[in-house]
C-alpha cells in the first residue's frame, strides 16, 4: 500500500471553507481532502498557540483539558500543570459561588456564549482580574461537549477603572458640599439653640428631657448624613451581593433631599415589598448620586425630581428571555437634552458643562457600573420637557 505523503503546511494554506462549522458538524474530514483539513487544523492550532490572549478547552465539569502558553503566562502554571486542574481550585473564593451559578445557568440556557469578569489566584498567590469569553461547543447531536474559553488579563484596566470611579465619586461629593454645609449649619443652630434653652431651664426636669430628645434626634440626623457620605467616599473593591434596592434608593433619596436647594422638591414612590438585586452598595449609590446631581444641574431655577421603583416581568435586559426586573425611573422637570447630545452622553469625557465644571465621566461610569451589574440604562428627553433615566436590574428570585 502506497504511503500517503502529508502536504507541506509551511506553505500558504488553502482557502478556509468554514472549518469551524464543518468540525462542529461531525469532527471528521469528509468534505475536504485530508491534507487540506490537516493544514487548516495546524493553522488554527498555531494561531491559538501564538495568541496573546489565553485560551483553553475546559470540560463541562470545569477541568482544563488543554491550554496555550499565553494562559500559562497569565496564571503562572505550565500547560502540563493546568491539565486536569479544576477552575474552582484557582478561582478567587469570593467569586466561586457566582462562577458555578453562571456555569449552571449557561448550560441550561439556549445561549452559546457568555462573558464575565472574575478573579483568579496566580500560582505565586496574588489575585488578578480576568475577562473570560466562554463558548459552549456541542456535538453533532446538539449535546454540550466542552467549553472553549478565552482569557484576557484586565488587572491593570480594572485598577484604572477603580481609580476613575473613586475620582468621580469624590467629584460628586464635592458637588454636594454646599448642601451638606447648609444642612449642618441648620443642625448646629438647633443644637446650640436648645443647649441655651437647657441652661435657662435647668430647674425644669420635664423641659430638660424634651430639649435633650430634640438635640439627640438632630445629632443623629447629622451622624446619619455623615455615614452615608463616608460610604460614598470609600475606595473599596467591587463586592456584589444580594441587596434590597428599596433601601439603597431610599438612602440616596435622603441625601438628595437633605443637600439639594429647597427650590428642588424631591419625591419618591418606593414599594413596601423588598426587591432583591445583586449589587455593590457603594457603586449603586454612585449611580443614583450621579443621576440625581445631573437632575439638580438641569434645574437651576428649581423644579421637581421624582424617583420611582417597581418590579416588572419583561425583556428589558435581554430580548432573548423574559425575567423579573427591578425598574427605577429618575425623572426631572429640567431643561431637557436634545437628540444629538443624547447619542453622546454615555461617551467618556463628553460633557455639556463649562470647562472646569465637570470631567465628563459621570454618565460613562454609570453605564459601566450598570454593565457590571448585568443591567441596562435608557434615557428619554426633549429640550424644555425634562429628562427620564430608566435603570433595569435583574431581580433575584
Amino acid at each position: 500500500m502506497e504511503e500517503k505523503v502529508m502536504q507541506n503546511c509551511d506553505e500558504i494554506p488553502p482557502k478556509i471553507k468554514q472549518p469551524s462549522g464543518f468540525l462542529e458538524k461531525d469532527f471528521l474530514p469528509k468534505e475536504m481532502g485530508w491534507d487540506e483539513w490537516f493544514c487548516q487544523a495546524t493553522q488554527f492550532k498555531n494561531i491559538l498557540y501564538h495568541s496573546p490572549n489565553g485560551f483553553a478547552i475546559v470540560s463541562l465539569e470545569g477541568k482544563f483539558i488543554s491550554s496555550n502558553p499565553a494562559l500559562s503566562q497569565i496564571l503562572g502554571y505550565s500547560e502540563n500543570e493546568l491539565v486536569g486542574m479544576s477552575f474552582d481550585s484557582i478561582t478567587y473564593p469570593d467569586d466561586l459561588e457566582d462562577d458555578i451559578r453562571s456555569r449552571d445557568q449557561f448550560l441550561k440556557s439556549p445561549a452559546s456564549t457568555f462573558k464575565r469578569k472574575k478573579r483568579y489566584i496566580h500560582k505565586d498567590g496574588h489575585h488578578l482580574w480576568v475577562q473570560i469569553d466562554v463558548s459552549l461547543i456541542r456535538n453533532k447531536k446538539g449535546s454540550p461537549s466542552y467549553f472553549a474559553v478565552q482569557f484576557q488579563d484586565i488587572t491593570k484596566h480594572h485598577e484604572l477603572e477603580k481609580q476613575l470611579i473613586h475620582s468621580q465619586r469624590m467629584e460628586s461629593i464635592g458637588s454636594l458640599a454646599g448642601g451638606v454645609a447648609h444642612d449642618f449649619n441648620n443642625i448646629l443652630t438647633v443644637v446650640l439653640g436648645y443647649t441655651t434653652l437647657l441652661e435657662k431651664n435647668a430647674t425644669y426636669p420635664e423641659k430638660i428631657l424634651q430639649y435633650s430628645e430634640i438635640i439627640k434626634k438632630t445629632a443623629e440626623r447629622g451622624s446619619s448624613l455623615i455615614k452615608q457620605l463616608l460610604t460614598l467616599a470609600r475606595k473599596v473593591e467591587s463586592d456584589l451581593k444580594p441587596s434590597i434596592v428599596n433601601d439603597l434608593l431610599s438612602e440616596a433619596v435622603h441625601i438628595a433631599a437633605s443637600t439639594f436647594p429647597k427650590s428642588i422638591r424631591v419625591i419618591s414612590d418606593l414599594p413596601q415589598d423588598p426587591i432583591l438585586v445583586q449589587a455593590d452598595h457603594t457603586q449603586i449609590h454612585q449611580v443614583f448620586l450621579n443621576l440625581f446631581l445631573n437632575a439638580k444641574d438641569a434645574m437651576p431655577n428649581g423644579g421637581l425630581l421624582s424617583i420611582r421603583l417597581r418590579m416588572e416581568d419583561g425583556e428589558f435586559i435581554s430580548p432573548e428571555r423574559t425575567q423579573k426586573t427591578a425598574v427605577i425611573e429618575i425623572i426631572d422637570s429640567g431643561t431637557g437634552i436634545d437628540r444629538k447630545t443624547i447619542r453622546k452622553i454615555f461617551d467618556p469625557f463628553f460633557t455639556t458643562k463649562e470647562p472646569g465644571k465637570g470631567t465628563g465621566l459621570g454618565l460613562s461610569i454609570v453605564y459601566g457600573i450598570l454593565e457590571n451589574h448585568k443591567g441596562k440604562i435608557k434615557v428619554e428627553s426633549e429640550l424644555g420637557s425634562g429628562t427620564k433615566f430608566s435603570l433595569y436590574f435583574p431581580a433575584l428570585e
